[in-house]
């Protein structure tokens, strides 16, 4: 490699706008989750980098487009920038001062930045880093109008839209298609993808629009690392709840997620395994979803009520802590870009039941139950082979 190439220094602007789908709480899906880690991520790499002539931006916001630019402005807000709150309860979280995490003196007071700032900050960047879903193509443009030089790279986390249209809200397979992927088509430079079924995904569906001039490229994510911290005494008998008395599954409650198979499955455990299944309850972590998917799940277990239990979105650390305690954690989703909650769970020492689609077995790993996304029976025996197993590991702490 030429010397002068070596030593080029090279600033690379990371899009860490979307922290949470709200302004007034803190509440992660997969993706703000990812940005999550990201963003935490950035902080513990920065100062190795710069021995690389490597230097991060971490951006806290990106500029919304004009109002003429949002198509579909009933399905949602793809660009949700953090307030005020999120930003200092990410801080919190974290344990890591703003002006820190930022890597700006201006951020002591949490005051989210303004268009003409990030711009700034834009026009000395080598690169620019797309991390959430979102509608990045005026960004994109107005960036490489101010910075010819400006390459852009998109981390995508799945196809699902292409894919499988039925499987999300209506319009979003049109917007993605418009929008999103128009904007990968003409802004561009690099696409990553969070597992290596995404990126083969996108490498299908994407060939006669980009070609081969835009390299695909596997990032997939790393084991999730648990926080480790003081556990809360009462979270289980609040929600009445025994260790290892319980299966859990996490996730928005949505079409995609395929949970119906999950309540069936257990509603049959408890047919198949009367006496098993005396002791056992179904948690089901997450908000509500797009579709009326929670009050269609409530109908089907109407009869059986005292053994399921809806908490809602919880804190990580309380995720963690239901997890780390349950005979298994179940994920029937119908396609997952890469499946978060199962790498999860594997890092707690918790069992995996899941279906065999799309990147679940990527997350999964080899020691997972697999069933059918349409079998309440199948899953139902694997739950009772969970049950009726002693896991001597499930007593240890996690270090």
């Amino acid at each position: 490699m030429p010397k002068h190439f070596r030593k080029a220094s090279v600033k690379i602007g990371l899009d860490f706008h979307n922290l949470s789908t709200k302004a007034d709480s803190v509440v992660r899906t997969g993706i703000q989750q990812v940005v999550f880690n990201l963003l935490d991520a950035q902080y513990f790499l920065r100062e190795r980098l710069k021995k690389r002539d490597i230097e991060l931006i971490p951006l806290p916001m990106i500029p919304k487009p004009p109002a003429e630019w949002s198509r579909f402005k009933n399905i949602m807000d793809t660009n949700v920038n953090s307030s005020h709150y999120v930003l200092l309860e990410t801080s919190k979280e974290l344990g890591i001062p703003l002006t820190e995490l930022w890597n700006d003196p201006e951020m002591e007071t949490a005051e989210p930045w303004s268009d003409s700032k990030f711009f700034e900050k834009v026009v000395s960047l080598d690169w620019l880093v797309i991390t959430p879903l979102s509608e990045f193509r005026y960004v994109a443009e107005e960036a490489k109008r101010r910075n010819p030089k400006l390459r852009v790279a998109v981390l995508v986390y799945d196809m699902v839209p292409l894919i499988r249209p039925d499987l999300v809200a209506d319009g979003m397979s049109q917007w993605y298609t418009t929008t999103y992927i128009s904007g990968i088509r003409h802004f561009a430079d690099v696409l990553f993808a969070i597992s290596r079924h995404t990126a083969i995904d996108c490498m299908k569906e994407l060939e006669t629009i980009l070609g081969n001039h835009v390299p695909i490229i596997a990032t997939p994510l790393p084991p999730e690392i648990p926080l480790i911290v003081e556990e809360n005494s009462s979270l289980l008998k609040n929600f009445d709840l025994v260790k290892q008395c319980y299966f859990i599954c996490l996730g928005t409650i949505e079409p995609r997620k395929n949970l119906s198979l999950a309540v069936r499955g257990f509603l049959r455990f408890q047919q198949l395994f009367p006496e098993l299944s005396k002791k056992f309850k179904l948690v089901m972590v997450g908000a509500s979803g797009w579709s009326l998917e929670d009050k269609i799940l409530s109908k089907e277990i109407e009869d059986a009520n005292e053994h399921f239990v809806f908490p809602g979105y919880l804190p990580r650390a309380e995720v963690e802590q239901l997890i780390h305690h349950a005979k298994a954690l179940i994920m029937p989703s119908s396609y997952e870009g890469f499946g978060m909650p199962l790498s999860l769970a594997r890092e707690l020492g918790t069992k995996v039941i899941t279906c065999h689609n799309s990147s679940l077995p990527e997350a999964a790993g080899i020691d997972a139950s697999f069933v059918p996304m349409d079998s309440p029976d199948t899953l139902a025996l694997a739950m009772g082979q969970h049950a009726s197993t002693q896991d001597s590991s499930k007593g240890k702490r996690i270090s």
